[in-house]
């Protein structure tokens, strides 16, 4: 094993224990999730704000051959 990793692994411990300022394992794992939900979330909103301007008739292209 290399000394480095074993460093990292030390580091990391005294911080999820409070022994040492940082984000504690337990507390990346949950913004790596919401920052994913949030993603996912934009990707819905963008989505439904396309959708809404093509079922909306006022911004609806008026099909040829229309006289009225």
């Amino acid at each position: 094993m290399h000394p480095v990793t074993l460093h990292k692994w030390i580091r990391q411990d005294d911080i999820d224990h409070g022994r040492r300022p940082g984000t504690a394992t337990v507390e990346s794992a949950e913004l790596k999730a919401a920052r994913r939900r949030i993603r996912e979330l934009e990707t819905e909103l963008a989505i439904i704000k396309k959708a809404a301007q093509f079922l909306d008739p006022a911004t609806a292209p008026h099909p040829k051959g229309s006289t009225r």
